[in-house]
């Protein structure tokens, strides 16, 4: 048996599909996990952590562009594929501002999926590590959990993404566009007052007076100082 390249994760609600996704991806050498639809593909994410996932876009219950939000928040590096019928090109735009990596119109030819495929593995980042501590915080990214203080803190979504884009950049310069490219799923409306109210609420929620560890950049962003 060849070595497994990567681990790919099919959420298709098409059975047809998957079973020949399935056998064109094992005789490339790549591992096949399978979900058929974006709820069971949120858990297989969680569970499972593929290299990459190829996403259907219309599917029953929850449909691919809610799976990508999900998966966006659960891990921002995963490379996603979006498979989809419609290829309209705001579709696709709307694929690649969502969080996509790629997309591909339905039908598509084998040897093009397995080149995009490669081509997601080759500019993939190195995996982020899973936790993060400081004498601030501590944060669990796989459990979304966060502490502060000896005490468990329940956060937000939102502020979860913003903590974890001021965690993940600690003693760095980050910039109000950048923060919303990090926390706002959708960033078009997202202004520097709406920036700074959500700084504010987590500053708030995690107890940190007077700014705590995140200051503020005049005209530029945020820092937050791991050391403080």
């Amino acid at each position: 048996m060849p070595e497994t390249r990567a681990t790919i994760l099919v959420v298709d609600d098409e059975p047809d599909l998957r079973l020949a996704l399935r056998a064109l991806l094992r005789r490339a050498a790549f591992g096949v996990e399978e979900a058929q639809d974006g709820r069971a593909g949120l858990r297989a994410v969680h569970d499972l952590r593929p290299d990459v996932v190829l996403l259907d876009v219309e599917m029953p219950e929850m449909d691919g562009w809610a799976a990508l939000e999900r998966i966006r928040e659960l891990d921002d590096a995963l490379p996603v594929i979006m498979l989809t019928a419609h290829g309209l090109e705001m579709e696709k735009v709307r694929g690649l501002r969502a969080g996509a990596d790629d997309y591909l119109v339905k039908p598509f030819g084998n040897q093009e999926l397995l080149a995009r495929i490669d081509l997601v593995l080759g500019r993939r980042p190195e995996r982020p590590p899973e936790r993060y501590a400081d004498a601030n915080v501590e944060v669990d990214f796989a459990r979304r959990a966060v502490r502060a203080h000896g005490e468990e803190i329940e956060l937000t979504s939102l502020e979860f993404r913003l903590l974890t884009a001021f965690v993940r950049q600690a003693d760095t310069v980050v910039a109000h566009d950048e923060l919303v490219r990090s926390a706002w799923s959708a960033s078009a409306g997202v202004g520097p007052d709406q920036v700074r109210s959500a700084v504010r609420h987590l500053r708030r929620r995690l107890g940190w007076k007077d700014g705590g560890p995140v200051q503020s950049v005049r005209g530029v962003g945020y820092r937050y100082l791991s050391g403080a």
